[in-house]
């Protein structure tokens, strides 16, 4: 009769830690940052890319599908192309992503990028000129939950101003392998520079185990004490 107790309560603990292990899984929390300097905090320790269109002739058109430093760009845009330009202020270096269509971006173009490897996190500065760009203008969207810009921490380029977009899952089992940007649909104009994402660490931070190592280890130990008691029992 003990063991047919114990067995059950073996079996309710089981689904006790399984529903654990999907809470953890399903639920992803994304940081958002709206200034660089905090986002590079939050990604420190992690392999970081950061795609500044340097290396990228000016001109040089980027078509749907076509993939930079393991990032595969793609989009709809009614016949326009994303492409590289340099004739205005931005971040750094000279070049940034626009289009073909004056060398902007206009209100309610996006594109999809699409990573090799799974991400943890992902930011980017948005370019317009003064006083064109509006909180919430722009959305990061990864696994269905969405970030939207803020406009507090305006950068000052020249002919313009830079806002940076960012966002961090919480969770390892939450990484990501592609990631969505839209715009609001008014009539704005911006540019792209300077995305940044970063992958996925191979050990969880502080040496903390993930979720589904957790569940494991507690499983050997309830075994154990189980065998451990039916051993006394005896």
């Amino acid at each position: 009769m003990r063991d047919l107790h114990m067995i059950t309560y073996l079996k309710l603990a089981l689904i006790f830690l399984y529903l654990v292990l999907f809470s953890f899984q399903s639920k992803a929390t994304l940081l958002s940052f709206d200034n660089e300097a905090d986002f590079n905090l939050a990604i420190g320790g992690m392999n970081i890319t950061t795609i500044d269109f340097e290396g990228v002739t000016s001109g040089d058109i980027i078509a749907d599908g076509d993939a930079i430093q393991g990032v595969t760009f793609n989009y709809d845009l009614g016949g326009i192309q994303l492409m590289v330009e340099d004739f205005a202020g931005t971040t750094s270096g000279t070049n940034y992503l626009g289009t073909d269509d004056g060398g902007l971006f206009l209100g309610g173009d996006g594109f999809d990028m699409s990573f090799s490897s799974a991400q943890m996190a992902i930011g980017m500065y948005i370019i317009g000129a003064y006083d064109e760009i509006f909180a919430d203008d722009i959305t990061l969207t990864v696994a269905g939950e969405s970030v939207s810009l803020s406009t507090g921490f305006p950068i000052d380029v020249g002919d313009g101003e830079a806002f940076f977009i960012g966002l961090v899952v919480d969770n390892i089992a939450n990484a990501f392998t592609s990631v969505s940007l839209s715009s609001a649909s008014f009539d704005q104009l911006f540019n792209i520079d300077d995305i940044t994402f970063a992958a996925t660490r191979q050990d969880p931070p502080n040496g903390i185990p993930e979720p589904s190592s957790l569940v494991l280890m507690l499983l050997a130990l309830m075994m154990f004490t189980y065998r451990k008691r039916k051993q006394f029992n005896l």
